[in-house]
């Protein structure tokens, strides 16, 4: 024959030497069905290297994912103690003059710590942005940036904030410091503040803690008002700056004696009050002038009485 069958062109002999006549003719289809088989076979182990593959990568990114939320816990809680530590020197902006703790090396170990929670925070994140860039896909990848750029974004906010304050509580202290100028306060040992003349007064009544009363009472003048109390002098003693006071606190009597100036007496008006404070500045010959100090709550209730 002219032609060849296709059973002659795969096999290379005629379909005449096949045994079994039937099983021969569909022997042509048995070839293409074991490619196809071979191939769905290496597809299907291929698919599960892959699924394989992509498990592992995704526990290694779970894990770099913990270590960051680790590494921003130690960050915020540095922060932490950066503004405990910030609270701590602005506190003790507000005490007296004198106790006015703010100095400059503070103010620049606070900047240095600012400054250096700042870096490290950089070199940790730029480090972990290295690393998860050859692990992470596209898309995990990106979403795991905006994560990190916002907690990022956080901690500078919060960093910037506390370099704020700092530098807030700089000017406030150096503000205070102008104002008050030459003025120094003394600190009683009742832990309040004490004006030994006019200016220190008028510093007391700017701060407006209390309200202030000024007396001039000389021993022949007798019983004097001074707010809601009445005060006399018994005794003045000029070269030793002593001097003794009758008191009248409502109903009550009351007698100071050997009182030094400059040093406040301190008696209640009224149970469960704050304290009057009792200040001579100035001991005269027979003649004391001073202050009288009452809290703010009590000063409004009498100023109808006081100024009628």
């Amino acid at each position: 024959m002219a032609r060849k069958t296709l059973d002659e062109l795969l096999l290379g002999k005629p379909l005449s030497e096949e045994p079994g006549g039937e099983s021969a003719q569909r022997r042509p289809w048995l070839w293409p069905l074991l490619g196809g088989a071979l191939l769905l076979v290496v597809a299907v182990i291929g698919l599960l290297y892959l699924v394989y593959d992509l498990k592992v990568t995704v526990r290694q990114l779970r894990a770099d994912l913990q270590q960051t939320d680790r590494d921003l816990e130690v960050a915020l809680k540095r922060l932490d103690d950066a503004d405990a530590r910030y609270a701590n020197l602005k506190a003790q902006v507000e005490v007296a003059a004198e106790h006015i703790g703010i100095t400059e090396k503070e103010l620049q170990r606070a900047r240095a710590l600012a400054a250096e929670i700042k870096r490290e925070q950089a070199e940790r994140v730029a480090a972990l942005q290295a690393e998860l860039a050859k692990k992470a896909e596209a898309a995990e990848l990106s979403a795991l940036q905006q994560e990190h750029a916002r907690r990022i974004g956080a901690i500078t906010g919060e960093i910037t904030t506390v370099k704020s304050d700092v530098s807030a509580t700089r000017e406030e202290v150096e503000r205070a410091k102008r104002e008050i100028g030459g003025i120094q306060l003394k600190l009683s040992e009742y832990g309040t503040l004490i004006a030994r003349n006019r200016e220190e007064l008028q510093e007391l009544r700017r701060r407006g803690e209390r309200e202030y009363f000024e007396f001039d009472i000389t021993k022949k003048s007798g019983w004097q008002q001074v707010a809601d109390i009445r005060i006399r002098l018994t005794k003045a003693d000029v070269k030793k700056q002593r001097f003794n006071i009758a008191l009248y606190v409502g109903d009550r009597p009351l007698e100071r004696k050997d009182n030094l100036i400059n040093t406040p007496i301190q008696f209640r008006a009224q149970r469960g009050e704050a304290p009057y404070e009792l200040v001579v500045n100035e001991v005269k010959p027979d003649r004391i002038i001073g202050y009288l100090a009452i809290p703010k709550d009590r000063a409004a209730a009498l100023r109808p009485a006081i100024t009628r």
